[in-house]
C-alpha cells in the first residue's frame, strides 16, 4: 500500500500529510508528481457512534495507474478500482448502508480522463431503546495523471 492514515489523520507510511480540518474531519495530499505508476491508496478513520454506544471505523481503498497524464484502472485501463471498509464495534447499529460515487474528469488541463474522483457515503442507524440516531460519514479521494492525488474524509452528520 502507498499511504495509509489513522482515525486522526496522522500519516503511517509515505507522502505528505496536509490536514484540511482538526476536528471531525481530515484531508490531505500527496505532490509527488512522475510520468507514469500505479498506486494503491487506503484512507479510514475510526468515529465514536452518536450516542457513545462504541465505535465504526470507516475506509476506502482505491488502486489505480496513471500514465501519459491519463488516469487508468489497475490493470492499465477501465476505471480505476475502489472498495469501502466498515467495521462496527458497537452495540445497536441498526441498520448500515453504503453508496460509491465516481467519476473521471480533466485535471490542472491535462487533458481528459487526467483525473478520477471516488466517494463513498455511509449511513448507520445507531439506537438506544427506541431513541434512534442517523451518521453519514464519507471518504473522497481524487487521483490525477501526474502521479498526485488527495483525500478528505468526514465521520457524518448526526439527525
Amino acid at each position: 500500500m502507498d499511504n495509509t492514515y489513522d482515525q486522526s489523520g496522522h500519516l503511517l507510511s509515505s507522502g505528505t500529510d496536509e490536514r484540511a480540518e482538526p476536528a471531525r474531519s481530515q484531508g490531505g495530499s500527496y505532490l509527488g508528481k512522475s510520468a507514469s505508476g500505479c498506486r494503491e491508496l487506503t484512507v479510514k478513520f475510526t468515529s465514536t457512534t452518536v450516542i457513545n454506544t462504541g465505535t465504526i471505523t470507516y475506509g476506502q481503498t482505491k488502486r489505480w495507474c496513471w500514465s501519459a497524464n491519463k488516469v487508468t484502472g489497475p490493470n492499465g485501463s477501465g476505471a480505476p478500482v475502489f472498495t469501502r471498509y466498515v467495521c462496527c464495534n458497537a452495540t445497536n447499529v441498526k441498520e448500515v448502508s453504503w453508496s460509491p460515487y465516481s467519476y473521471f474528469f480533466q485535471y490542472d488541463g491535462l487533458g481528459p480522463n487526467s483525473g478520477h474522483f471516488s466517494q463513498v457515503n455511509g449511513k448507520f442507524t445507531i439506537c438506544l431503546g427506541s431513541l434512534c440516531a442517523d451518521q453519514y460519514p464519507y471518504i473522497n479521494i481524487e487521483t490525477h495523471g501526474n502521479g498526485t492525488y488527495s483525500w478528505y474524509w468526514y465521520d457524518g452528520d448526526y439527525n
